[in-house]
């Protein structure tokens, strides 16, 4: 899907998504289905990327790509690994984001 994902396994679980918001939506909309007790988006941060005219799903990709504060990838962090994660997201600059999980962010 073109979606970077870091992802804490264990309880709490979290899922911090990254790509294209049709491409998010679609992940979320599949993992709501995934037997889970309870799946919440706690937040979400929107990024409009300039560009001039009409671009192809290319040159979308690579606006996106370019724009990303996380890698591209899928990291795992395991059930004691959250500080690792809160790390990732403090280093992208999204800690506000994180904080959210534990409903201490703003909105």
């Amino acid at each position: 899907l073109g979606v970077g994902a870091a992802v804490k396994i264990g309880w709490p679980g979290v899922i911090v998504l990254e790509g294209e918001t049709r491409r998010v939506e679609e992940f979320v909309s599949c993992a709501q289905r995934w037997r889970w007790k309870q799946l919440v988006v706690r937040g979400e941060m929107r990024v409009e990327l300039a560009s001039s005219g009409t671009i192809s799903g290319d040159a979308t990709s690579s606006l996106v790509d370019a724009a990303r504060a996380l890698p591209k990838a899928f990291v795992e962090f395991g059930p004691t690994e959250m500080s690792a994660l809160a790390q990732l997201c403090r280093d992208a600059g999204l800690e506000e984001l994180f904080l959210r999980v534990f409903k201490k962010g703003g909105q």
